[in-house]
């Protein structure tokens, strides 16, 4: 079905795709390959996350000032935040190896 909606000048380019072995060879390292690549999926939706959560805290600051920050930003925002943060450095590493030192701010 694929091969007979392609124009004619990627036919070849498909024949030697389908003809090419991936380098994952049984179910168990194509099952570890996949919850391996779902992790990191999730690590960079809730860095995602907390980026966008600190938009939010930061554009708050700049209208109330860090003194009001505190009393303007609803409680919800600052630990959904804290447990962002939490939840990406679980694994206990870093993305590059370095290990990772859970930091607490103001005792939260």
């Amino acid at each position: 079905a694929v091969k007979n909606a392609l124009p004619p000048e990627l036919e070849a380019y498909f024949e030697r795709l389908i003809l090419r072995r991936l380098p994952i060879s049984d179910a168990e390292q194509a099952a570890e390959a996949f919850s391996d690549c779902l992790q990191r999926l999730q690590k960079e939706r809730l860095r995602a996350e907390k980026q966008a959560t600190d938009f939010q805290i930061a554009d708050l600051q700049d209208q109330v000032g860090v003194s009001g920050l505190l009393d303007t930003v609803d409680q919800h925002v600052i630990e959904r935040d804290t447990a962002i943060g939490k939840e990406i450095h679980r694994h206990g590493r870093s993305d590059d190896g370095a290990e990772t030192v859970e930091t607490s701010v103001n005792g939260n």
